[in-house]
């Protein structure tokens, strides 16, 4: 099994950024070609590697905690 040292350079080597921006200028480009269905799978997996999903985080702990702010001029 891979350990935290590693799956932190695997993270490190993929270019979540580039992919993302792949994406967006694909969606935003009237003109471009749509991206491959096979292309589209891989930077799905890509991306689930390089960031966490968001949805297997759970809060645990007092959710009634008190908040105070303090506004100052």
């Amino acid at each position: 099994m891979a350990n935290q040292h590693s799956i932190s350079q695997i993270r490190e080597r993929i270019k979540a950024s580039e992919l993302i921006d792949m994406l967006q200028n694909n969606v935003l480009d009237k003109e471009a070609d749509p991206l491959h269905q096979s292309k589209l799978h891989a930077i799905k997996i890509l991306l689930a590697k390089a960031i966490p999903d968001l949805k297997a985080i759970e809060h645990t702990g007092d959710i009634n905690a008190d908040v105070m702010v303090r506004w100052e001029k």
